[in-house]
């Protein structure tokens, strides 16, 4: 999935997922993930079990053992969001 900004109104991507890859114990789970979501979107991350759904949570939370080993996220924070 691919965000776009339209026209001359600038980027609004708030989460850009890159070639995201991770493994554990040695097994690759997520292989060249990427994904961009703008503000005021809705996704949804389904798939069967075992597919990396909550990898990629964790991954993105930091979650003690959860380490990308390649690619990039970058979060955008939004002014005013109320965020400490």
């Amino acid at each position: 999935m691919t965000g776009q900004s339209h026209g001359t109104q600038p980027d609004m991507t708030l989460l850009s997922i890159t070639d995201l890859t991770n493994e554990i114990a040695g097994k690759p789970i997520l292989q060249g993930l990427s994904l961009s979501i703008g503000a005021g979107e809705i996704h949804a991350i389904m798939g069967p079990n075992g597919a990396g759904k909550s990898t990629l949570a964790y991954t993105l939370g930091g979650r003690p053992g959860y380490v990308a080993t390649g690619g990039s996220a970058r979060w955008r924070r939004l002014a005013g969001d109320g965020a400490a």
